[in-house]
């Protein structure tokens, strides 16, 4: 194998365009050890750092990022090795371009120009393009969905081309200050402190402005009940499911969040709760300030890059340091994987896309670290996660089946 220094010559030979054929195939070969390369990590991640030229499609540079991240994570975990924890959103980086043409050759090779509808591993997958096109096969993302129950109980649909709504003193209006058309504000006949709620659906995610001018962006399947107004020595909100909220700070009338398990005071701070029934845990990510997360006898003080961690099998709470940008990629719009096991990916995008997922003989045992932008159709998503040579999926309309691959066949 070649030596250190000839690598680095390799390298930057490759960024400047003046390899030869047989430098690029010892390249490409260095690329596809046994076991990844501290070195040739390293070298990535300094390139990582250098902007992209301006005619370069970025479109097409975002999706290879994708495909570039999971590989390498997903090979990283696979050979057993120290898993390497640089696995951020880098759009518009250099390196993704170098390790397109080396280490993605091998296993995409034709893939990259452009992928047309076809069966990979028995999936029929959706064209590669924006989440926007709309293949016969291909299972859209989810967008701004959610139900508003007022006070007197009315439920109603929420306009899907808005982001989110603003509770007022007087009235309730969607993000952009256009309204609902409430005749009387949303109130109904109940009192002032009676609970409304906001609710979304798998594949639904929805922003709420509260009365005291805290902000709220929910995840899907999450539900907030909140009063039309706070009044008394607390601003006191219930939670199912996922949420971030920026909280506007009241010292004398602290913000209280409930779920089923947790209670979370906090003054004034930016934070992410998660309490879904159907994970193993639930959580507080604090990413701004400080919160006092409570459950049972048990408190912890959260602060920033730190985050509460409550097992529901053994009813522990505990507190960790936290991955910020993980536990608000969905906030911003992406999936970020860190040594996530396939069967929490799958919860993850059974909200999103509205999934009914099931499992073969046996659940895959590998995992995956990497990112990826939720506005991709859910083919694309699973198309990426085969191409680790890991996983297969068979898709039935919105009925999936997960299937390990064994990797020693590779």
């Amino acid at each position: 194998m070649a030596n250190n220094q000839h690598v680095n010559e390799l390298f930057r030979a490759y960024l400047a365009g003046r390899c030869t054929h047989e430098e690029l195939d010892a390249l490409l070969r260095y690329f596809d050890l046994d076991a990844p390369s501290d070195q040739l990590m390293q070298l990535i991640l300094q390139e990582f750092e250098q902007p992209v030229p301006a005619d370069v499609d970025q479109d097409h540079v975002r999706a290879i990022n994708q495909r570039v991240n999971i590989r390498l994570g997903a090979h990283t975990q696979a050979v057993g090795k120290r898993r390497i924890r640089y696995m951020r959103w880098l759009p518009y980086a250099a390196a993704v371009l170098i390790v397109v043409t080396a280490a993605i050759s091998m296993f995409y090779s034709d893939r990259i120009a452009g992928l047309t509808g076809r069966q990979v591993n028995g999936l029929s997958t959706a064209s590669q393009g924006d989440a926007d096109s709309k293949g016969p096969d291909a299972i859209l993302p989810g967008g701004n969905r959610a139900t508003l129950t007022l006070a007197d109980g009315r439920v109603i649909n929420l306009d899907e081309t808005q982001t989110g709504i603003v509770v007022g003193a007087e009235d309730i209006t969607y993000n952009d200050g256009s309204d609902l058309k409430l005749a009387d504000g949303g109130r109904g006949e109940k009192p002032s402190t009676a609970m409304l709620s906001l609710t979304t659906p798998k594949g639904g995610t929805y922003q709420l402005t509260l009365p005291d001018g805290s902000k709220v962006w929910l995840n899907s399947v999450a539900k907030i009940a909140y009063p039309r107004t706070f009044s008394g020595d607390t601003r006191e909100i219930q939670l199912w499911g996922e949420a971030f909220f920026e909280v506007q700070s009241r010292p004398k009338q602290p913000f209280v969040v409930r779920t089923k398990a947790l209670s979370i005071t906090v003054l004034g701070t930016a934070f992410n709760v998660s309490a879904y029934d159907d994970e193993p845990s639930m959580s507080a990510t604090v990413s701004e300030g400080s919160v006092r997360v409570t459950h049972g006898s048990s408190t912890a003080v959260v602060r920033a890059g730190q985050r509460a961690l409550l097992g529901l099998a053994d009813q522990r709470l505990s507190l960790q340091q936290a991955n910020v940008d993980q536990a608000l990629a969905w906030k911003n719009g992406y999936f970020h994987f860190d040594g996530v096991k396939v069967d929490a990916i799958m919860r993850q995008l059974e909200r999103w896309y509205d999934l009914d997922v099931s499992y073969g003989n046996r659940m895959p045992d590998v995992e995956f670290s990497g990112i990826m932008q939720r506005k991709e159709n859910a083919n694309q998503v699973f198309e990426i996660l085969e191409e680790t040579g890991s996983v297969a999926f068979k898709l039935n309309g919105r009925k999936v089946t997960v299937h390990p691959v064994n990797q020693t066949n590779k």
